[in-house]
Parts: structure tokens; C-alpha cells; sequence
């Protein structure tokens, strides 16, 4: 008898030997005869690389140790005395694909750091706020770049356990249109959602570990956000006329939905990351910065 493709699926998971990249594949081929568009979208990005512009699943978002170039002693620590900026300029954004993360780990053995270059813009950045002209780039532990695989085995996991649980294992490498219409089901059902306490797959492209574009904000959490937004409108004429209008728009958006009894928290982040993305292109602004800062806390 043929082993269904979902349990050969969680066998795959549970073997180390197999690679990520296979085991997406294999996700790749189920969530393509199953019709599911949104698995495929992030199976799709994890294989082939996210683009420079896509919101990145909170698992590729790594933190690194900013060090520029002294031509005399090498490589030495950046040390910056505002902790919200220090996280700003020590993160590092990983869009590779899942299969060059692999390889750059099987070939880090003998260091104990893996270097995560910055963009032109942010060392031009980074060389207005030390003074000088130089270098930058993260040293990211080896650890941090296996925590996107964990984590990705994980989701993969979680999301053929569920597919198991919903009666949809296959025969073979096909399914019964009864088990295709149940798989729709759940995608209807917002089942695929990724969520910290359930851990099923689904648009992960804009999803974190612990569900954040889901999980709705305290009211604590609220409050600051509209005394953030507050300093941000006040300030948002000191930033360069091109980038006034679309940060305009998004505190706009966030106005308005903080008036809502219930804010929806997916639109409030959205619009969030909308001001962040425009900020970001600010390089060498201070008030942009300044931005960037008061929405740290908001993820």
C-alpha cells in the first residue's frame, strides 16, 4: 500500500536528513494539488527568495552585532547609546532563499559568526552617525540563521498535522475531490493562518511566529501607539516632500481606525509597515529616524 503524501510528508519532518528545500518541495506539490494559493505563495518565496521589497516572516528577521571598519584594528563594535536606534541599525532582514541558507551554514563549521552585509543606503547612513566614512556590516550568530530553519521544519510540521486532523492525507501523490473541497474549507476557515499557540501554515509572507497580524493589540499597547502617532504627525513636515504624503496617508489610515471601539490590529499594522517602508527609503534624515524609533514597539 502507498504511503499518503501528507504522513510521507511528516516522516520527511521528523528525518534531520532531509533538507528544508526538499521538504518544501514536497509542500510545494501538495498545496499545488490541493489549490492552495496561499501555502503556494510562501512556499514559492521560501524557495526562491523574497523579494527586496515583501514584509518578511518575523523567523527571517535576525539581529546582529553592528561592526565597522577600522583600517587599523579591523573590525571593531559599533557602541550606540539609544537602545531603539541600536535595534533599527542592528537588524538584519534575510531574504535568501532557504536552499542558500543551508549552504551557507554547511559551510560555517569553523567560525563562530556569519556576516550580513548592509545595503549602500544604510552604511551611508550609518557614516553620517559615526562622522565618517566607512564600512558596516552584522556579524549574525550561525544559530540565528538555523532558527530560520527550525522554524520553517516546524510550520511545516504543525501544517501536515492539521491537513491529518481535517481527514486530507492523499492516495499516493493524489486526493479525492472530497478531501480537496475540506481543504478549501479550512482555507475559508482562516485555518492556515499562522498562530502561536496552533502553528498552522499559511500566509506567512505577512505572518510572524506568534501571529501578530492576527493577535489584536492591548489596550495599553493602543495607547501608546496613538501618542506615538501623535509625535509622528507632528513631525511629519520636517521629512522630504516625497515621502510627506504616503506617511500622511498611512497616519491617516491609523487615525481613523484607532477610533473604532475595536481597532482592527491587521490594519493598523499594515499601515504601520506602510510608514516604516517609506522611512526607511528616507536615508539620512534624522526625523525619519525619529519615526522608525517610535515604531519599534510596533510590530
Amino acid at each position: 500500500m502507498t504511503t499518503p503524501i501528507v504522513i510521507q510528508l511528516q516522516s520527511d519532518v521528523l528525518d534531520p536528513k532531509t533538507s528544508i528545500a526538499d521538504l518544501l518541495r514536497k509542500v510545494k506539490l501538495v498545496a499545488v494539488k490541493l489549490n492552495l494559493n496561499e501555502v503556494l505563495e510562501w512556499v514559492e518565496r521560501e524557495l526562491n527568495g523574497y523579494p527586496d521589497d515583501a514584509t518578511l516572516p518575523d523567523y527571517r528577521e535576525l539581529t546582529g552585532q553592528v561592526k565597522f571598519f577600522n583600517p587599523y584594528h579591523g573590525w571593531r563594535p559599533v557602541i550606540c547609546e539609544d537602545n531603539k536606534m541600536e535595534e533599527i541599525i542592528s537588524r538584519c532582514p534575510v531574504y535568501q532563499t532557504i536552499a542558500s541558507i543551508e549552504e551557507v551554514l554547511a559551510r560555517s563549521t569553523e567560525t563562530n559568526y556569519l556576516v550580513c552585509p548592509f545595503p549602500g543606503q544604510k552604511q551611508a547612513i550609518l557614516s553620517k552617525m559615526m562622522g565618517f566614512r566607512t564600512e558596516f556590516q552584522a556579524h549574525v550568530s550561525p544559530a540565528a540563521f538555523f532558527s530560520i530553519l527550525d522554524s520553517v521544519r516546524n510550520r511545516v510540521l504543525d501544517w501536515a498535522i492539521s491537513l491529518e486532523k481535517a481527514g486530507i492525507l492523499g492516495d499516493g501523490l493524489t486526493f479525492t475531490p472530497k478531501e480537496k473541497e475540506a481543504a478549501k474549507v479550512m482555507t475559508t476557515g482562516n485555518v492556515y493562518h499562522i498562530q502561536g499557540n496552533v502553528g498552522v501554515l499559511g500566509d506567512v509572507a505577512h505572518s510572524t511566529v506568534t501571529n501578530t497580524q492576527s493577535a489584536t493589540y492591548s489596550a495599553d499597547q493602543l495607547d501608546s501607539l496613538r501618542n506615538a502617532i501623535e509625535q509622528i504627525s507632528a513631525a511629519v513636515d520636517q521629512i522630504e516632500a516625497d515621502l510627506k504624503e504616503p506617511v500622511t496617508a498611512a497616519i491617516g489610515e491609523i487615525q481613523e481606525e484607532l477610533k473604532e471601539a475595536q481597532p482592527n490590529s491587521g490594519k493598523l499594522r499594515t499601515a504601520i509597515a506602510s510608514i516604516r517602508a517609506t522611512c526607511e527609503g528616507a536615508a539620512g534624515n534624522l526625523t525619519a529616524s525619529g519615526i522608525l524609533g517610535l515604531l519599534a514597539a510596533f510590530q
